[in-house]
């Protein structure tokens, strides 16, 4: 069963991950499609995530507490950090030219020096598993981690300190992205809610869209700064504007909750692995034609319509409108022709 998958922004590689501590690396080609050319078993338990460093490297977390760094164009791990956790690793963050961040079940966050050999940094400011990162783009200075207890943490990695963490929301925060040219920062909830945080302002929310299903959002994925697309475990991908807060249309469904999603650099197509044991990938370029004008005319009703998303793959019962919000056909899900390899 894949467990993640992931594009890389330098190269047109893409890798996924397996419940079998597999890493298996694919070029991307419009003329040949995917062409598997590594198969590594770097973990000898599930791989819970791999992620593209700047250079195009790829670093791999397991179960098996273990971090591995491969090469892209030899296709061989070059580096192990054996034991690097004390729990399962659960994610990992590249940073900067040579940093990774990694979280694992515990609530430990690590960071470390690719050209080191033990961690340069840990915190232990959360009492369940780190369920996601992000960093600030442009100084690197500000890490934030959502965890299992239900707080947002901000770490000040110049510093080596716990800035400020949120308050604990009743639910786990699954996800986080920042949007809105850095400003803004939204958070996945299980209970279906995107939180929305000001930069710099951690402890309390801006603002909470409490969601259109009881369902958790189990991963999010940045489209443009002001749009987001939302994995649920209700099965379906929801491309939502935020604030104001629009659900604009569905990008693909599953049959079970989601592990990962990921978009492809050209913004055109959209990765997802469920807990259904399929890898899918969806053609979503219609979305990047949908005017920044769309949020605004959206009137309410419409997200309180009888739209439910439960039928994903006909699309339900929807009001009448442009068809670049509608949910696509299963046929325009890319499985037998540009990734049929996979």
């Amino acid at each position: 069963m894949p467990t993640d998958v992931q594009f890389c922004r330098s190269q047109d590689i893409l890798a996924t991950a397996d419940m079998d501590g597999r890493v298996k690396i694919w070029k991307l080609s419009p003329d040949t499609g995917a062409t598997l050319t590594s198969n590594l078993l770097p973990h000898r338990s599930p791989c819970r995530a791999v992620r593209f460093t700047s250079s195009g490297s790829l670093i791999s977390v397991g179960k098996d507490k273990r971090i591995c760094v491969v090469d892209t164009q030899q296709g061989t791990v070059t580096k192990t950090y054996k034991k690097a956790h004390d729990a399962s690793i659960f994610c990992v963050l590249p940073f900067g030219d040579h940093g990774i961040v990694t979280g694992d079940d515990d609530g430990c966050v690590k960071v470390w020096d690719l050209r080191s050999e033990a961690a340069t940094m840990e915190f232990h400011d959360n009492n369940e598993c780190i369920t996601a990162m992000a960093c600030d783009d442009d100084e690197q200075k500000t890490l934030l981690a959502t965890s299992g207890d239900g707080t947002l943490s901000a770490f000040n990695l110049r510093r080596k300190r716990l800035d400020l963490q949120s308050e604990a929301f009743s639910s786990e925060l699954t996800s986080v992205a920042v949007i809105k040219g850095g400003s803004k920062v939204v958070c996945g909830t299980g209970d279906g809610a995107l939180l929305v945080f000001k930069w710099g302002e951690w402890g309390y929310t801006l603002d909470q869209y409490p969601g259109r299903e009881p369902m958790s959002i189990d991963a999010v994925e940045v489209l443009s700064p002001d749009r987001i697309y939302t994995a649920s475990s209700d099965g379906n991908i929801r491309l939502v504007n935020m604030m104001p807060y629009r659900m604009l249309g569905y990008a693909g469904y599953h049959a079970m909750p989601f592990e990962r999603i990921s978009l492809s650099t050209d913004r055109e197509t959209l990765a997802s692995t469920s807990h259904d044991s399929q890898l899918r990938f969806w053609n979503v370029a219609r979305f990047n034609d949908i005017p920044e004008t769309a949020a605004a005319d959206e009137s309410d009703s419409d997200d309180d319509s009888d739209d439910d998303g439960k039928d994903g793959k006909r699309g339900g019962k929807r009001k009448k409108g442009g068809n670049s919000l509608k949910m696509p056909k299963k046929a325009r899900a890319i499985t037998n022709d540009f990734f049929s390899d996979l």
